[in-house]
């Protein structure tokens, strides 16, 4: 009768544990839906569309009518006309947490992923990888040069390839550090490579044979460096940050050396301290992404307007920025691409699209 007794406590203790494990679920599948429910019913204004919304887009690329989204859950083709998804890619290997994408000289797609890099010409796939070509799997950006040459960043170095061979740079070779997160091309012919999630060595600057160090000891807001962009010859700005910290640093070139000559933070309007990525439109307007906060907007005046998920945004965090042929501006986020026409793009800096 005892043991009776204590089997029916035990089982009367497992189905209570049961009904409030299943009441904890119902209530976060309910806020989920709530969630998507207020995003879907999001008052996005009027030349604005959100597109992909799950998805983080980390790179986007222009091709003709296409572009093309790189996201940690692969490669997706869109109609640039349209918004519209065409197809998930299908590569022959497994394509995932997809740091960029870029269509070269002949149009074929390169995309870095945590595996490597893949390509393809429209007809065939390739695999690149630390077994044969890269110095590291972990590869964190493409990018192609002046003479056509393709420049990746890993976590083992930097390797370019001319078309025929590849070779690779290294702290051995002057990189400040192997973690190379980012690599830009200047019109000066200065080769830019910025590290993250190391405590320094931030910025590494080939000029002529000539090696120049950036670190927050001598005047960078941050040592983990997001974003590099060319304001015109001989003035650069980048972008930096971790977490809640950072801001952009302005480097000018004189004398045959590069110098920071101004950060900027949120005092002077930037939406968030951590600058995620950079942009300059075809208007004059500069485009700060942040990590948390939105995007920033300064104007050839020198005004900043700040745009956040209350004005329209898929998410607060931008990570990459893209204008296109026509205009059409393409934001990517954590959580969708937010697209804006050109008369969306005028409204939102400031430009009276009556005139």
């Amino acid at each position: 009768m005892q043991k009776t007794r204590k089997r029916m406590i035990i089982l009367g203790l497992i189905l209570v544990s049961l009904v409030a494990a299943i009441t904890v679920l119902s209530v976060l599948e309910r806020r989920l839906v709530e969630e998507d429910e207020r995003r879907a019913v999001l008052d996005v204004p009027e030349g604005w569309q959100i597109i992909l919304k799950g998805e983080n887009f980390m790179s986007m690329a222009e091709q003709g009518d296409i572009l093309w989204g790189g996201s940690r859950n692969g490669v997706f083709k869109i109609d640039r006309l349209t918004g519209e998804l065409i197809k998930k890619m299908e590569f022959c290997r497994e394509v995932i947490y997809v740091t960029s994408v870029l269509v070269d000289h002949e149009g074929k797609l390169w995309v870095t992923h945590q595996e490597g890099v893949a390509t393809w010409d429209g007809k065939d796939y390739n695999y690149y990888s630390e077994e044969d070509v890269l110095p590291d799997n972990r590869a964190n950006y493409v990018t192609l040069d002046s003479q056509n040459n393709i420049w990746v960043g890993t976590w083992g170095g930097a390797s370019v390839y001319d078309g025929n061979s590849w070779r690779t740079i290294t702290e051995d070779d002057g990189l400040s550090d192997n973690m190379v997160n980012i690599i830009f091309e200047d019109s000066l012919g200065s080769m830019w490579f910025g590290s993250y999630i190391i405590r320094n060595n931030a910025i590494s600057i080939l000029n002529d044979g000539k090696w120049q160090y950036f670190t927050m000891e001598n005047g960078l807001p941050n040592n983990n460096v997001t974003s590099f962009l060319e304001l015109k010859e001989g003035s650069m700005l980048v972008g930096t940050g971790f977490y809640n910290r950072g801001g952009a640093a302005i480097f000018d070139y004189k004398k045959g050396e590069w110098t920071i000559e101004k950060t900027l933070d949120e005092n002077d309007g930037l939406a968030g301290e951590k600058v995620r990525s950079l942009f300059k439109d075809s208007l004059g307007n500069l485009w700060f992404g942040s990590e948390f906060d939105g995007i920033a907007i300064k104007d050839p005046e020198g005004n900043f307007t700040v745009l956040t998920e209350e004005e329209g945004l898929s998410h607060n965090e931008v990570l990459s920025i893209l204008q296109d042929v026509d205009g059409t501006l393409w934001l990517g986020t954590l959580d969708g691409i937010t697209r804006l026409n050109l008369d969306a793009v005028r409204r939102c800096s400031g430009v009276d699209t009556s005139t």
